[in-house]
């Protein structure tokens, strides 16, 4: 599944979810410009090996809604974890 269709499952979910009036920690703009900033990757060691051996400054391991492994700087990740996603371990 490509980035852009999983985008697309996800703003469709974000219309189902205003659908039911309930209301996100933050805007459906906020959010994508927060996915835009993640890396995704299959595997928990595809994502730690990106944090230790190939991110210059330092980046977090977020458990995404779509199985994948999401990396981030800070700023990043601990928007999205008070939105309810969680860190790896």
């Amino acid at each position: 599944m490509s980035a852009e269709s999983m985008l697309k499952e996800l703003i469709e979910a974000r219309k189902e979810i205003d659908k039911l009036g309930v209301k996100p920690d933050f805007k459906k703009e906020q959010f994508e410009k927060l996915i835009a900033q993640v890396r995704k990757f299959n595997t928990l060691e595809a994502a730690k090996d990106c944090v230790n051996n190939h991110c210059v400054k330092l980046n977090m391991i977020v458990l995404g809604d779509d199985g994948l492994y999401w990396v981030a700087v800070p700023a990043v990740t601990e928007k999205l974890v008070k939105a309810g996603y969680e860190y790896a371990e």
